[in-house]
């Protein structure tokens, strides 16, 4: 992300939360009384000021935009989708992703304006960034995630505290079940930590999973001659470095997101046989 993304990203939130308290205040109190509003009149300052910044630098609020949709040449190839941030963060946290509506809802009925802000911070970039921004990344993730977690932060201490006064309810019902219950439980958790340690997770491919390639792209690029073929892990780098597309392309990262990032090439399952990807 760029500092251009960042500053649509910004002047996006910041119009809409004072757009959206506009009509919060013209719905409850009429339209006289919101505009005399300290939302009417921020609005009105804000339409003011972005349409005189229009008309005296076009130019450079032009260059400014189309920075912000720029995408370099060696991103042109790759293949996104709409839903690429919506899957990412379903990948890496599903619970959380089925209760975020919910604590959309909380947040704008427990916190009120400020609740309005959180949600607008999280919900305006996530929609730029996937279905405005062309440039699609996977750190792009995290430029959002301080803000889905505040918001699921608050209720899910919430829920939590709901399941637990329920679940003291019942146990002082129950009366034998709750040592039980408490024992069972405490055996799980302490079973998979003391399990932890000699648990083995190797990664197969015996490759670190962020290799630093440019220096050997650099110099290989300038002894590469035309006609060689290429097979990669990276061919993205590839695609960068030698100004040129890569032959095959090889699944060697663990991480499922590098599917992301084909550039077209033949994806190859084994170097036994390049010819069959």
């Amino acid at each position: 992300m760029t500092l251009h993304d960042l500053g649509v990203a910004l002047v996006g939130v910041t119009g809409i939360y004072i757009a959206a308290r506009f009509v919060q205040v013209a719905w409850s109190q009429g339209m006289r009384k919101a505009l005399s509003s300290k939302a009417g009149i921020a609005l009105t300052i804000g339409l003011i000021a972005a349409g005189l910044i229009i008309l005296l630098q076009w130019d450079l609020v032009l260059k400014y935009v189309r920075k912000a949709f720029w995408m370099p040449s060696w991103a042109e190839n790759t293949s996104f989708s709409a839903t690429y941030y919506a899957w990412r963060y379903f990948w890496q946290f599903p619970l959380l992703c089925l209760l975020s509506p919910l604590a959309l809802v909380y947040q704008l009925r427990k916190h009120g304006k400020f609740g309005l802000f959180l949600v607008i911070s999280f919900v305006v970039p996530f929609v730029f960034h996937s279905l405005v921004f062309p440039m699609k990344r996977e750190r792009y993730v995290y430029h959002l995630f301080p803000f889905f977690a505040v918001i699921l932060a608050p209720f899910v201490e919430q829920l939590l505290r709901w399941l637990w006064s329920g679940l003291r309810q019942w146990l002082s019902r129950q009366g034998f079940a709750r040592a039980g219950l408490a024992a069972s439980a405490a055996l799980v958790v302490c079973a998979s930590l003391l399990a932890y340690p000699w648990m083995k997770f190797p990664d197969k491919h015996k490759l670190a999973p962020w290799e630093d390639w440019k220096m050997f792209y650099l110099q290989t690029g300038t002894t590469l001659e035309p006609s060689a073929r290429i097979l990669t892990t990276n061919p993205l780098a590839v695609y960068h470095y030698f100004s040129r597309a890569a032959d095959f392309h090889i699944r060697a990262k663990y991480d499922p997101t590098s599917l992301q990032y084909l550039t077209g090439a033949p994806q190859v399952r084994t170097l036994d046989c390049p010819g069959s990807a």
